[in-house]
């Protein structure tokens, strides 16, 4: 729950905040995969509606929180994330109509991607835009990409994710 900027964060009974939601979550797998200053962690991700269920009492901030530490702390791992049945996403590489679609993908991709940061994230209503910098171990660049992500009754509903995929869908072509 957020408090004036603050993140409260509860597991296993206990209360492990404020934590200040204005840093940056960091993931550098090439390193020690260390979070940098004023980054911040989600504790006990299934407490707020049930492991990945939808209909909690989380808001919009919280539910795209717990969808970040699954890319940035689990390779992708979506599980405990609530993300609707008939989640819709649009990219560039890839587009799903379903939750289950997405989350094997994730799992998949999630192996590959080396370092993740979330720069900057806006929020109007229920809709998150964070901008995101990501390297994968694949002969690419590091790569800048604006991710959306609308959430509906605790629920990812709804993401597209914008960037410049031309290096990374020659890369997968070669890798086949």
């Amino acid at each position: 729950m957020s408090d004036g900027g603050l993140l409260l964060l509860h597991g296993a009974g206990q209360r492990y905040g404020p934590v200040p939601v204005s840093g940056v979550m960091n993931l550098d797998r090439t390193a020690q995969s260390e979070s940098g200053p004023g980054s911040m962690a989600v504790m006990d991700a299934g407490s707020a509606c049930g492991r990945g269920r939808c209909g909690g009492r989380v808001g919009p901030k919280e539910v795209v929180d717990l969808y970040y530490q699954g890319w940035i702390n689990k390779n992708g791992d979506l599980s405990e994330v609530p993300i609707a049945p008939n989640f819709r996403f649009r990219g560039p590489v890839a587009s799903f109509d379903s939750a289950e679609g997405y989350r094997a993908m994730a799992r998949e991709a999630g192996k590959k991607v080396t370092k993740f940061t979330i720069r900057h994230q806006f929020a109007e209503g229920n809709r998150i835009c964070s901008i995101i910098d990501w390297e994968m171990a694949l002969p690419v660049a590091p790569m800048t990409s604006a991710e959306l992500l609308e959430v509906e009754n605790g629920c990812l509903v709804r993401g597209e994710l914008i960037y410049d995929a031309q290096e990374l869908r020659a890369a997968m072509a070669a890798a086949r």
